[in-house]
């Protein structure tokens, strides 16, 4: 019995240490990163004329926001046994800042990908700034109301962040995680 509790000590000790210096290595470069992105998409003027580069500013932007909202809370829990997400405020607010910045940034890329397509055919008038600008601005619209439903049916009542309700949960089993955020971008 000693040695299993030893060994199971040492593991989450290991993990532990994997969430603190791999996790906070991942927050930092990929937040040095995304504004390295931004930097270069915003500064050069062949960028700041481009649709690709438009979509990817947005791309880069809500990923440094994904990067500190969801990894950072993870680092806290996993890493420091701090977990915040037991508030049920905060519980609502990370799963649902995650949850749209992941799907804006899926969205925006697909776009990009799109863009990219539309650009090389006989369609390519299809392709300008104010589209990509009202599409940017639908799709943050559209993905912050469709994860409303996050804010409702999330809690930390028990002390654990997780679906209270067992129809969203089918639902989002079925099809927010598999569809929303797993096929339906990589088939595009």
């Amino acid at each position: 019995m000693d040695t299993s509790t030893s060994i199971e000590d040492a593991l989450n000790f290991a993990s532990q240490e994997i969430f603190i210096y791999f996790g906070l290595s991942i927050l930092i470069l990929g937040v040095i990163g995304g504004i390295l992105n931004l930097i270069v998409f915003t500064t050069l003027k062949t960028f700041r004329e481009t649709t690709c580069a438009f979509y990817l500013t947005v791309v880069s932007s809500v990923n440094i926001g994904q990067l500190i909202i969801a990894l950072f809370i993870r680092i806290l829990s996993d890493g420091f046994n701090t977990d915040i997400r037991k508030i049920s405020w905060v519980c609502k607010i990370h799963i649902y800042m995650a949850s749209v910045f992941a799907l804006i940034s899926m969205t925006v890329m697909c776009f990009a990908t799109i863009d990219q397509y539309i650009s090389m055919t006989k369609y390519r008038r299809f392709s300008n700034l104010q589209l990509a600008h009202y599409g940017v601005i639908s799709t943050c619209f559209i993905w912050s109301i469709y994860t409303i439903s996050f804010l409702i049916f999330w809690d930390s009542s028990s002390g654990v962040c997780t679906i209270n309700n067992l129809s969203f949960s089918i639902y989002s089993s079925r099809f927010h995680f598999p569809i929303l955020l797993g096929f339906l971008p990589i088939s595009i």
